[in-house]
């Protein structure tokens, strides 16, 4: 089914609720039945898409009541059955943009963001270098806050002289966690994004946890991160996971586990290598996944809890990045869309030779099929088919 989409150079992936399927597209949210692929609704949102999401924050997020799409400094909450437009949040400091959203229950959580710091598709620029390549800044914001989910009253707030990358923002059962600098450099930053050598300069990177009912802070952990092209930090089962990539002589990507509770370093790893020296195409920036008590990425697996290697490598994937289930994986191999088997120690299978995903994370399993939405549109690989199309298991 072909839906108008035309979000290359990285954007976000899409969320799924219920039976539906939410899709951010360009300057626009579709909302489709998940098992037919019917529109059920779409919403034009100027000046929402985000794009080099790799260095940033989605911008959608689904409840259990609602969908809320967040576009400069406004987030709208939404009726999932009809798209109709029911609340309006704004951001509570007046010149600034909304970053990073997520519905937890009844609680809205929300970053408040340099005018413009996202960048947006159509909106100044070559998306393509600044989504893909070497040394590319990460958006950061300046304040973090919590609102009641169904009224927009503030719950908490946590402000510091300090920046904080959106892509560290992470959120457990009972806890904020994030990465923030207080690098001269790295605050001076007139546009919010900041050069990772800026916000590990000096030791001035630190680790963070906030409660999540009161946003007081529990703990801060500094830690030493020499990363350049990409940094990520991902909780799961009492463990916070950083991870990013720098450069010697190929790009290497470093790991370090600490315990949700304290703090405490558990392991690490550094200079896990990718086999690769120079590349504008997404060796420098790909996410760890966590599945159960271990961890996944392109170059490497380890449990969590320990750092032990694990056997299981994957095959091809260049640019996109992968996705997860219990039981496999999904992104590319030799460029088409394609499903890995813990099972078969990686073992990849096409699902289709015709269709090409997206140069990120787009292929997602949910509500029990694979979906991959047109997020190659735009782009100029040598891929025939570009649509909409939904697998079910045999």
């Amino acid at each position: 089914r072909r839906l108008r989409v035309e979000l290359p150079a990285r954007a976000s992936t899409y969320d799924y609720k219920n039976g539906k399927w939410v899709i951010p597209g360009a300057h626009r949210v579709t909302c489709v039945d998940a098992y037919n692929g019917a529109r059920l609704w779409q919403l034009r949102l100027p000046d929402s898409s985000r794009v080099g999401i790799n260095s940033d924050a989605g911008w959608i997020t689904l409840g259990e009541e609602h969908v809320y799409v967040v576009a400069q400094d406004k987030c709208l909450k939404l009726d999932p059955d009809t798209g109709v437009q029911q609340h309006v949040f704004q951001c509570p400091t007046k010149g600034m943009d909304w970053g990073y959203i997520a519905v937890d229950g009844n609680l809205l959580f929300g970053s408040e963001q340099k005018k413009d710091a996202s960048i947006i598709r159509g909106v100044g620029g070559n998306h393509w270098r600044t989504s893909h390549g070497d040394n590319r800044p990460v958006v950061t914001s300046r304040r973090l806050f919590c609102l009641n989910a169904r009224s927009g009253q503030e719950i908490w707030t946590y402000e510091a002289n300090s920046v904080i990358a959106n892509p560290t923002i992470c959120i457990s059962h009972d806890a904020v966690f994030f990465m923030e600098s207080q690098d001269p450099n790295a605050l001076r930053a007139r546009d919010g994004r900041v050069p990772l050598a800026a916000f590990t300069e000096g030791k001035s990177e630190q680790i963070v946890k906030l409660s999540k009912r009161s946003g007081k802070r529990l703990w801060t952990k500094q830690y030493d991160l020499d990363l350049r092209h990409s940094l990520y930090l991902s909780c799961a089962n009492g463990v916070i996971l950083a991870s990013g990539a720098r450069t010697d002589q190929n790009y290497v990507y470093d790991l370090a586990a600490f315990k949700a509770e304290n703090g405490t370093l558990i392991w690490s790893k550094a200079g896990i290598d990718s086999g690769k020296a120079n590349d504008s195409h997404g060796y420098q920036d790909k996410h760890p996944m966590i599945v159960g008590n271990s961890v996944y990425f392109k170059y490497g697996s380890f449990n969590l809890h320990t750092g032990d290697s694990l056997d299981f490598t994957f095959g091809s994937s260049n640019c996109s990045d992968f996705a997860a289930s219990s039981t496999h994986f999904f992104g590319r191999n030799q460029g088409c869309a394609s499903i890995y088997s813990l099972a078969d120690d990686g073992a990849a299978r096409r699902l289709s030779p015709a269709i090409r995903p997206g140069c990120y994370i787009s292929v997602i399993p949910a509500g029990g099929i694979i979906m991959l939405p047109a997020f190659s549109s735009g782009c100029t690989c040598d891929f025939p088919i570009q649509t909409t199309i939904a697998w079910q298991p045999q």
